[in-house]
């Protein structure tokens, strides 16, 4: 086990996990090492599973601590083999992704959907409309921080226009757009109409059209048959 994981063990916070999640961890961790790719994914859906099973599934920030550990970022040809092998078990993919050269990978490898999806060029964004990658932006996880004085508010509003921009260019590709917020993340509560303001802003009098269009192919593409 290499020495990032060694100190990912010991570190306060694996230790404020729960013992049973704790054990189950550790386990998969050393089971994957010296693993090839796809043996990785085997392992750790087959854990994904078992902890889901028993009532131990990880929370959204327990996932995010885990990854940091795990990986480093994935390699184009990474990308491509991982959406491979869940298409060839009958999966529809969907990421959680951000940045131009990683959603363009992922949405040329046959990415279903990509959420979030900040932090875009004119590359990715063609990408995703070329390959019909529904595109979920959850601005209200930026657009919501304005104001609040969490983070530097130019750097916020800057983000939030980038992100607005590209929605719009998006859409004018004839990409795929689907409404969802992100409800939970900071300063989007549970309820907040705030998604729908954003995209209507950028959407108009097509906004209905378009989304309803988006929301279907998400529809068809993983609702369980």
């Amino acid at each position: 086990m290499d020495q990032t994981m060694m100190e990912f063990l010991s570190g306060p916070e694996f230790r404020a996990l729960a013992p049973a999640k704790q054990r189950i961890l550790r386990e998969m961790l050393q089971m994957l090492e010296g693993r090839s790719l796809n043996e990785k994914v085997q392992v750790m859906l087959s854990y994904g599973f078992r902890m889901q099973n028993q009532g131990l599934a990880l929370t959204g920030e327990e996932s995010k601590m885990l990854m940091k550990v795990l990986q480093e970022g994935l390699t184009p040809e990474e990308i491509r083999e991982l959406i491979h092998i869940a298409h060839e078990e009958g999966f529809s993919v969907m990421a959680h992704a951000n940045g131009a050269r990683t959603v363009e990978a992922a949405a040329m490898a046959g990415l279903d959907s990509v959420e979030h999806g900040a932090y875009l060029d004119l590359d990715a964004i063609q990408a995703m409309a070329d390959m019909g990658t529904v595109w979920v932006p959850t601005l209200s996880t930026i657009g919501n921080l304005r104001g609040k004085g969490r983070f530097s508010e130019d750097d916020v509003v800057r983000i939030f226009e980038s992100a607005m921009n590209n929605c719009a260019t998006f859409a004018s590709l004839g990409g795929l757009l689907a409404p969802g917020t992100d409800a939970g993340a900071w300063s989007v509560p549970h309820g907040s109409n705030t998604e729908e303001i954003y995209l209507k802003e950028i959407l108009g009098q097509h906004t209905v059209a378009i989304l309803t269009q988006g929301a279907k192919a998400i529809q068809d593409r993983f609702v369980r048959k």
